[in-house]
């Protein structure tokens, strides 16, 4: 059994495992990002909406197309099969 530092560790781990990708904004993001602490009552309000952020990413086309031509120009496969030029395997026509 792992230990993991925070949820965010254990999250990650989790997202690994399963071959699932995840976007996430913790606490220490948004601070950081904000430029400032935020109290423990002003998190608890911030962290009430923190759900709807996989809703936002996944009705963002354009973020979710860009990271897949990213993720896929990476790896050298084509981001579309049209895009490969190789005929896809089947049978023989000739047999």
């Amino acid at each position: 059994m792992a230990l993991f530092r925070s949820p965010t560790d254990a999250l990650l781990d989790f997202a690994q495992r399963a071959g699932i990708a995840v976007a996430w904004l913790d606490r220490e993001y948004i601070e950081i990002e904000r430029g400032g602490t935020l109290s423990d009552p002003e998190w608890a309000d911030i962290a009430a909406g923190l759900d709807s952020y996989d809703e936002h990413c996944c009705y963002s086309v354009d973020l979710n197309a860009s990271f897949l031509d990213q993720l896929f120009a990476e790896a050298g496969i084509p981001r579309y099969p049209a895009d490969d030029p190789a005929p896809p395997p089947g049978p023989d026509p000739d047999s």
